[in-house]
C-alpha cells in the first residue's frame, strides 16, 4: 500500500510539475519569439505528436510484460521483450524522423501559411525535430522500465529534471537574445541525455538487462496484441489533440496557431485532472469483475461518475466566467483580446466530456478498449473533418466550435457501457442533465461578470465561484453527503 501511495504522489507531482513550469514561461517564450515563430514551434512538437502512433503501443507493452514477467523472474523473457520494443522503436524512430525531415520543405513551403521571412528557419526547426523524433522514440523502451519495476520515483526525477532543463534552457537563450533554433538544437542535447539517463537507471534496477537489436515473432505477437488498442487509441488522440494545430497551421497561418493553443493548452491542463485522477479506477474495475460483483460495478460507476462531474463543474465554470481574467493574467491583455473567447467554448465542451474520462476507465478495465477505440476515432474523424470546413468560416471559433464533434458518439458509448453495468440510463441522463444547467446558467451569466484586475479580487472570486458550484452541486445532489464522508476520510492521516 505504500509503494502504491509513493507511486501515486509522484505520479501526481509529475503531471503537476511540467504544467505549471510551462505556465510560468509560455509569456516570456511568446513575447520574445514572436507568436509566429512560437507557432512554429508549436508545429514541431505536434507533427512530432501526430507521428507517435509509430509505437504501435509497444511502451505500454514494456510497462504490462516486463511487470508481468519479473513477477516470475524470468529475466530471459524480459530480455526477449526489450530487445523486440527496442527494435521497433528503432526502426519507427527512424522511419518517423526520416518523414519529417524529408517533408519539411514541403511542410514550411506549401502546407503551413509561413512568412517567407520565416520559411528557412522553420525548415530548419522541422529537421530538428526529425532528430529529436527518433531520440524520443529510443529513449522510449528505456524509460517504460522504470514504469514497469514499480519505480515511478526514478521516471518522475528524470523526466521532470530534462524538462527543466529544456525550459529553463530555453528561458536563459532567449534573454540573452537567442532564437528558436538555438532552443531546439539545445532540447535535443537534453534528450540525448534522457537517454542516457534512463538507460543507465534501467541497467542499475535491472541488473540482468540486456540491450540489444533482434525479432522474436512469439515477443512481437505477445506484445502486439496486447497492445493494439491502445496505438489505436493514441491515434485518435493525437489526431484531436495535434491535428488541429495542423489545421490551423495549414488554413490560418503559424501566428493563429499560437492564439488558439494557449487557451486550449490552459482549458486541456485543468481538466487533465479529472484524467489524471481517474486512472485508479481500472485495477477496482478489473477486480470486481473478476469476483463477477455486478452491484459493486455499479455502484463504483455512479460515484465516479458525481465525482467526475462535480470536479468537471468546479474546474470549467470558473474558466467559462474567468476565461477573460484568467488569460489576462496570465499572457497579458493584448493576447487575451484576440483569444480568451475560446476559453468558454472549449470549457463547456471538456465538461461535457468529463463522464468519459470514467467511461474509458471502465471500459478498459472491463476488457472493452474496442469501445473506446471505436468511440474515440468516430469523434476524431468527425472533429478533424468539421475543423477543416469551418475553419476557413470562421476562424479560430470554429476551430474551436467544432471539438464539440468528438461528442457525438457518446449517446451510444454510455448507452451501451450502462447496460453492461445494469445502470438506469435514465439515471445517467437525469444527474447529467442537472450538470449541464449549471454549466449553461455560468455561459449565460458571463458576460455580466467583470474584473477589477487585482490578483487578490481575482483569487477571492475564483474561491467564491468554486464554493457556490459545490453548493448546488450538493443542493441539487449531483455529490451527495456520502461522497464528501468518504473524502474526508480518505484525507485523514
Amino acid at each position: 500500500m505504500r509503494d502504491t501511495f509513493k507511486n501515486a504522489s509522484y505520479n501526481t507531482f509529475g503531471y503537476i510539475f511540467p504544467i505549471a513550469l510551462s505556465i510560468l514561461a509560455m509569456p516570456y517564450m511568446v513575447r520574445k519569439l514572436t507568436p509566429e515563430v512560437y507557432g512554429i514551434y508549436i508545429l514541431c512538437v505536434s507533427i512530432a505528436g501526430m507521428l507517435s502512433f509509430l509505437d504501435m503501443g509497444f511502451g505500454q507493452g514494456i510497462v504490462r510484460f516486463v511487470s508481468k514477467y519479473e513477477a516470475k523472474n524470468d529475466r530471459e523473457r524480459i530480455n526477449e521483450i526489450i530487445k523486440v520494443t527496442f527494435t521497433v522503436h528503432a526502426i519507427m524512430g527512424v522511419v518517423g524522423g526520416a518523414v519529417i525531415y524529408l517533408l519539411s520543405g514541403f511542410l514550411a513551403g506549401r502546407v503551413f501559411k509561413i512568412a517567407p521571412e520565416y520559411a528557412g528557419t522553420a525548415v530548419f526547426a522541422f529537421n530538428i525535430a526529425a532528430i529529436g523524433f527518433f531520440i524520443n522514440f529510443i529513449t522510449a523502451t528505456f524509460f517504460s522500465i522504470p514504469k514497469a519495476l514499480q519505480r515511478y520515483d526514478i521516471f518522475i526525477k528524470i523526466q521532470n529534471s530534462i524538462f527543466f532543463l529544456q525550459i529553463t534552457s530555453a528561458v536563459t537563450l532567449l534573454y540573452m537574445g537567442m532564437g528558436l533554433i538555438e532552443i531546439l538544437v539545445t532540447q535535443v542535447f537534453f534528450q540525448t541525455a534522457g537517454f542516457l539517463f534512463f538507460y543507465v537507471s534501467s541497467k542499475r534496477i535491472l541488473p540482468t538487462l540486456r540491450v540489444g537489436f533482434g525479432f522474436n515473432t512469439e515477443v512481437f505477437k505477445e506484445i502486439f496484441g496486447f497492445s493494439i488498442y491502445t496505438a489505436l487509441n493514441e491515434v485518435t488522440a493525437s489526431a484531436i489533440y495535434k491535428g488541429d494545430k495542423m489545421i490551423i497551421g495549414a488554413l490560418l497561418g503559424v501566428e493563429a496557431v499560437t492564439f488558439y493553443s494557449v487557451p486550449s493548452m490552459l482549458v486541456q491542463a485543468a481538466n487533465g485532472l479529472i484524467h489524471f485522477s481517474s486512472q485508479s479506477l481500472m485495477p477496482g474495475v478489473s477486480y470486481a469483475q473478476s469476483l463477477l460483483d455486478r452491484e459493486m460495478l455499479n455502484g463504483l460507476y455512479k460515484k465516479s461518475v458525481r465525482f467526475a462531474l462535480t470536479a468537471g463543474l468546479l474546474i470549467n465554470v470558473p474558466l467559462i466566467l474567468l476565461g477573460n481574467a484568467v488569460l489576462t493574467l496570465w499572457m497579458g491583455k493584448e493576447f487575451s483580446e484576440k483569444s480568451s473567447f475560446l476559453i468558454p467554448v472549449m470549457s463547456i465542451i471538456f465538461f461535457l466530456k468529463s463522464p468519459a474520462l470514467v467511461a474509458l476507465w471502465f471500459c478498459n478495465g472491463l476488457g472493452r478498449a474496442d469501445m473506446n477505440f471505436m468511440a474515440s476515432t468516430t469523434g476524431a474523424v468527425l472533429y478533424l473533418v468539421g475543423a477543416a470546413l469551418m475553419v476557413p468560416i470562421f476562424g479560430l471559433m470554429g476551430a474551436a466550435v467544432s471539438l464539440a464533434l468528438v461528442l457525438v458518439p457518446h449517446p451510444v458509448y454510455f448507452y451501451i457501457l450502462n447496460r453492461m453495468l445494469g445502470v438506469n440510463s435514465g439515471w445517467f441522463v437525469a444527474i447529467f442533465s442537472k450538470a449541464i444547467i449549471i454549466a449553461l446558467f455560468a455561459l449565460a451569466l458571463r458576460q455580466f461578470i467583470t474584473f477589477p484586475g487585482e490578483i487578490g479580487w481575482f483569487i477571492f472570486i475564483t474561491l467564491s465561484i468554486a464554493a457556490g458550484v459545490l453548493f448546488v452541486a450538493y443542493a441539487i445532489k449531483i455529490i451527495l453527503k456520502e461522497d464528501f464522508i468518504e473524502i474526508l476520510e480518505r484525507l485523514r492521516p
